[in-house]
């Protein structure tokens, strides 16, 4: 399985151990971390969407079904919702529902860079 930055993911993270305010329901996810890093195969960054649109902040940009490419029949329909950047998480690819459900626009996947170097003060 060929993994790549801008990639959408439902991924189950209900039996992991959860704290706070850590989002602990299976979510889409889209994948942050650089193709290279994707290659290896043993772990990728994803950031959660969630359809809580209330929750807008400098680090959650919105996103919108035009701004996603689904895979031909996928069984996904994306709502307008918030990437999480703020709840970024180390993924092993074992936990993603397969196949893809599809990936990003390169305009979004722009907005989520810099959401991203806010997020981690970086230039």
């Amino acid at each position: 399985m060929t993994i790549r930055r801008g990639d959408i993911y439902f991924v189950r993270v209900a039996d992991l151990d959860i704290a706070g305010h850590e989002q602990q329901k299976n979510r889409p996810y889209l994948i942050v971390s650089r193709d290279s890093v994707n290659a290896a195969g043993t772990h990728v960054m994803g950031v959660p969407l969630t359809t809580k649109t209330h929750k807008v902040g400098p680090a959650r940009p919105r996103i919108e079904p035009q701004d996603v490419t689904l895979e031909s029949g996928a069984q996904f329909r994306l709502e307008p919702s918030l990437i999480l950047t703020d709840h970024m998480r180390v993924l092993d690819p074992r936990r993603f529902h397969l196949p893809r459900m599809g990936f990003v626009l390169p305009r979004k996947m722009s907005e989520v860079e810099l959401a991203l170097a806010y997020l981690l003060s970086l230039p």
